[in-house]
């Protein structure tokens, strides 16, 4: 290998013409390499593409601390419960078993503010209930419950800046099993059926089920018409159940299903609070939330695509080159998986189809730089080897170029 003296990629290059080029084209390469190595660091191919919309705004991914447990009176336990609430930084809490009324306010149960509460008392008679605290950090949509359902303890928000959007629903059934606990567990299938079946959410279920005699390993349980019909609704829209242990005593009676494993991590159990003999159960959602930026600081120009100019024997040739099985394999779920497809595309269109912005305002500094032009070399070009010092003669090949920043190669290697 030649000095850096005697490497140049225009003969017309002045020696120290040449030497700045060079010393740019190896910064240029280790940023390239620094880069390649963070992106191997994540396992997901879906977030080792661009997407088009990178540059309207980028992801931010953060761990909702939550925790479940049945009270057994949350009124009897205030202190303790302003101590989970407060200390703990918990984002979201889940309480079954509540026995609130309507003489007990919300202030009562979270006197800084610091929370949205969400309840269902028990109006016929005493005990039961549910009560959901969300931080107010997080803008989310309470469901609007129809009056058919009034006979159920369930409650449920939707978490509308996370993306996508996550629904979550408490529900308490009541430790019963004669013929009106029959009738009842039939609506309680129809809840969920109704509301945790949405295409365009991913959906978290907790609560207090009360029935010790499922396995939920293998999806075994009694023949009777209670067990059997939310052991097949599982089964039938895909959930699987988080807690596996004891919740009281030697039974698993509180649960937490999901229909996306991805998004719940860190499970873990606390002793129980207060008087309870139902353990806390902890774990963390992620949550993927889109940041935009300040228009005033950046403005982002409208970009048309050039549709006519596009090199498509090149996006073939990418869109070949990428190991569909392993995306599959990393994409479990039928939403995370069409997230991955879709970056691909999407990072196929912006290597190979050139753009351009019709409308720029004046003064902005940030849409000067020239749209991306794609060129396609189809003879064989002599061009300097910047490495050797030599000409390197290049079979017929497809170039990307950016005018104005650097030459590189389609697959992304200097020249």
């Amino acid at each position: 290998m030649t000095s850096t003296s005697a490497t140049y990629i225009n003969p017309d290059l002045t020696p120290e013409q040449a030497k700045l080029a060079y010393v740019a084209r190896q910064k240029r390469r280790t940023r390239n390499q620094q880069q390649q190595r963070l992106a191997s660091v994540t396992d997901s191919p879906s977030l080792q593409m661009t997407s088009l919309t990178s540059n309207l705004f980028m992801n931010s991914m953060e761990l909702a601390k939550c925790y479940l447990f049945n009270a057994q009176s949350i009124v009897n336990i205030l202190s303790e419960s302003h101590h989970i609430i407060y200390a703990n930084n918990c984002d979201c809490i889940f309480v079954t078993g509540t026995w609130l009324s309507t003489h007990i306010t919300d202030g009562l149960l979270d006197h800084r503010p610091s929370f949205t509460i969400i309840r269902r008392d028990r109006h016929l008679s005493r005990g039961g209930g549910v009560c959901a605290f969300v931080r107010n950090s997080y803008s989310i949509i309470s469901l609007i419950i129809p009056s058919k359902y009034d006979i159920l303890e369930v409650t449920g928000f939707d978490l509308v800046n996370a993306q996508p959007s996550i629904r979550f629903i408490l529900f308490y059934r009541p430790p019963y099993n004669d013929s009106t606990a029959e009738r009842v567990a039939l609506t309680y299938v129809e809840f969920p059926n109704e509301y945790a079946t949405c295409s365009d959410k991913r959906h978290i279920i907790v609560g207090d089920l009360n029935l010790p005699h499922i396995n939920w390993n293998d999806f075994t349980c009694p023949t009777d018409c209670i067990n059997s019909v939310f052991v097949d609704f599982v089964i039938n829209n895909g959930f699987s159940q988080m807690v596996n242990f004891s919740t009281r005593h030697n039974n698993l009676l509180d649960i937490g299903l999901t229909d996306d494993n991805m998004i719940v991590a860190n499970l873990d159990s606390h002793p129980p609070i207060g008087l309870s003999d139902h353990v806390i159960i902890e774990f963390d959602v992620v949550l993927t939330f889109k940041v935009y930026p300040d228009p005033k600081v950046n403005y982002i120009p409208q970009s048309k695509y050039l549709w006519r100019d596009a090199v498509y024997e090149s996006m073939s040739a990418y869109l070949s080159s990428i190991d569909w099985f392993t995306v599959c394999c990393h994409n479990p779920s039928a939403q995370s998986l069409w997230n991955a497809f879709t970056d691909i595309l999407c990072t196929a269109v912006s290597l190979f189809v050139p753009t351009h912005h019709p409308n720029r305002p004046r003064g902005c500094t940030s849409c000067r730089t020239k749209p991306t032009i794609i060129l396609k070399l189809c003879t064989s070009v002599p061009l300097r080897n910047a490495d050797y010092g030599g000409k390197l003669s290049l079979p017929p090949m497809i170039l990307c170029c950016k005018v104005n920043i650097v030459i590189v190669f389609w697959n992304g290697a200097d020249l």
